[in-house]
């Protein structure tokens, strides 16, 4: 490693501080990412947990009442102990402090193979689209990434300082992992994996590696078992659209990767992340490093494992998310032993490669830095301004999503006006002035007139678009004449 750095240019006086100074500015850069990407207005999802915190009565009534998948209830605790706020940006800031802490334990935690790694892997996930996208959003997904990371960590110290506080962070951090996201089982599984990889490369006794094993997951375990009786089994899924699992997995892929979408390079991301990950277990294993178990477990084994076990019927990317830095951490290994002791141009090949990830994923996170996840309150606005009545009677093509959005979004309407929100089965009866149709395709192209039968014709006037994956967009319709 020293050597490929000392190759450096001669202007690099001492490379390790320069790395470091690197590093600071790229954590800086990657957290304001997150910051701007924070801003801007709240989804269906984001107010469907508000609306679960809101309707709690006790903090206790979020695990024993709402027993719904997307009640992430580490976030909807946050929410209810935050409160109503008018400004919708301290909603998020659960998952901003979690995504900047994610990116700062990734640092620590690849700064052990090497400051060329730690950059490396600072940037993959600083600049990484997924993330900067759940690290910016009101929900369970970034404090479950936090707290995976962070349990890796302790897990780590455990095994090499086998203290009762240590013990009993590991079990307090794997609990809270559970309570923010059930996408963290995946990783506490490759954690237990990593476990018995360890006690077989120390060579304990059979007796002695079930105690310590045993000390370490019982409570986790018994935690696991409780909340799934209370919790899990009972659960509600809200939906969604339905996509196939080849669909899912490939399109996290090309995610995770950068690579720009379509079928081929649905292929080509696929087949990178397998090598990648198996290159990069290879290595481990080769140099007897029980850390192989758990990349392994966490990136392949544990997903598919998730897959064949619960068999779901709504699947999305999102549910893979809390593997993605893993995956970082892992591929900057890859690319510092492979730049270590060989050429510079394993270097430049190495550096090359990440520069060509980050540029895939700035085209898709500079749409979600202008656009956001909607534009929900500018259409409201643009609705109150041009109805002339107290009255807003708007309608739409989804009264679930449409109009709990509308009703969040009403309680900022100015003017004394109140929302009339009509559902399709009564358009007839009530005939709106507006309708809003929408569309997560995000270039969609609407229709110019609706011609809705027994109610009248509607123009459009106005689209309010957003970036992709978080959100939708926005068609506003006026009503032109009376059918």
């Amino acid at each position: 490693m020293q050597k490929v750095i000392m190759a450096s240019p001669k202007t690099m006086q001492n490379p390790g501080s320069v790395i470091s100074i690197l590093l600071v500015i790229s954590l800086l850069i990657s957290s304001v990412l997150i910051v701007l990407a924070a801003r801007g207005d709240l989804w269906l999802d984001e107010i469907w947990s508000l609306a679960f915190a809101g309707n709690a009565a006790s903090p206790l009534d979020i695990v024993t009442r709402f027993q719904h998948d997307n009640n992430h209830v580490l976030n909807t605790l946050y929410l209810y102990l935050l409160g109503p706020q008018s400004h919708l940006y301290l909603y998020r800031l659960l998952a901003v402090g979690s995504g900047i802490g994610s990116l700062v334990l990734l640092t620590i935690l690849a700064r052990r193979k090497g400051t060329f790694e730690s950059l490396c892997v600072l940037f993959l996930a600083g600049t990484s689209y997924p993330l900067i996208l759940y690290f910016s959003e009101a929900r369970g997904y970034a404090p479950a990434i936090f707290f995976a990371l962070l349990a890796y960590l302790l897990l780590q110290r455990c095994l090499n300082d086998h203290t009762l506080l240590n013990l009993a962070l590991f079990w307090s951090v794997v609990v809270l992992g559970i309570l923010a996201h059930l996408t963290f089982v995946n990783i506490l599984l490759a954690l237990f994996c990593l476990s018995i990889g360890h006690e077989f490369y120390s060579h304990s006794t059979p007796g002695r590696s079930f105690k310590r094993i045993n000390t370490f997951y019982l409570v986790p375990f018994i935690f696991l078992g409780v909340f799934y009786l209370q919790f899990v089994k009972p659960m509600t899924i809200g939906g969604g659209e339905s996509y196939n699992y080849w669909d899912v997995i490939s399109y996290a892929a090309v995610l995770v990767s950068g690579l720009p979408e379509s079928q081929f390079t649905r292929l080509v991301a696929f087949a990178c992340y397998v090598g990648a990950v198996g290159a990069g277990v290879y290595i481990l294993f080769r140099n007897r490093n029980e850390q192989w178990v758990f990349y392994l477990v966490a990136l392949i084994a544990g997903p598919i494992l998730m897959l064949i076990v619960t068999r779901p019927q709504v699947l999305y990317f999102r549910y893979f998310v809390v593997c993605f830095p893993f995956f970082y951490l892992l591929l900057g290994s890859v690319f510092g032993e492979c730049c270590r002791g060989r050429s510079r141009k394993y270097l430049w090949a190495g550096i090359a490669i990440i520069c060509l990830m980050a540029a895939g994923h700035a085209t898709r996170v500079v749409p979600l830095l202008k656009l956001g996840r909607g534009n929900y309150m500018a259409a409201l606005s643009y609705i109150s301004a041009h109805t002339p009545g107290l009255t807003l009677r708007i309608g739409s093509d989804h009264d679930f999503r449409n109009g709990m959005v509308l009703s969040f979004y009403a309680r900022f309407l100015s003017d004394q006006k109140k929302l009339n929100y009509i559902n399709q089965g009564r358009l007839a009866e009530e005939r709106p002035d507006w309708i809003l149709t929408h569309s997560q395709e995000p270039s969609y192209q609407p229709p110019s007139v609706l011609d809705i039968n027994n109610i009248g014709n509607f123009r459009l006037v106005e689209q309010y678009r957003y970036s992709r994956d978080s959100g939708w967009n926005w068609f506003l319709y006026h009503i032109e004449n009376s059918g």
